[in-house]
């Protein structure tokens, strides 16, 4: 997905952009719940990785993202048993 897609999507879900490095990582918030998670420079984002940054704020997953919902599932129960 664009970055740029990205970042509007979690605007529109109640998150606000903290702050951005020059690099271009940006730290996101949700004003609604207090999560916080990162979103990498790189253009174009990787589905696996969009969908774990809505699950981290717990936000709607955008359809473009929802293919790989099952893989970052699998990761979070697996990541979960471990610890």
């Amino acid at each position: 997905m664009i970055r740029a897609n990205v970042i509007e999507h979690l605007q529109s879900c109640g998150c606000i952009e903290l702050r951005k490095d020059p690099k271009g990582y940006s730290v996101i918030r949700n004003v609604i719940n207090g999560k916080m998670s990162g979103v990498p420079a790189n253009d174009p984002l990787r589905a696996a990785t969009v969908c774990r940054i809505c699950k981290t704020l717990d936000v709607a997953i955008p359809e473009e993202a929802k293919d790989a919902e099952y893989i970052v599932n699998l990761a979070h129960e697996n990541h979960n048993n471990n610890h």
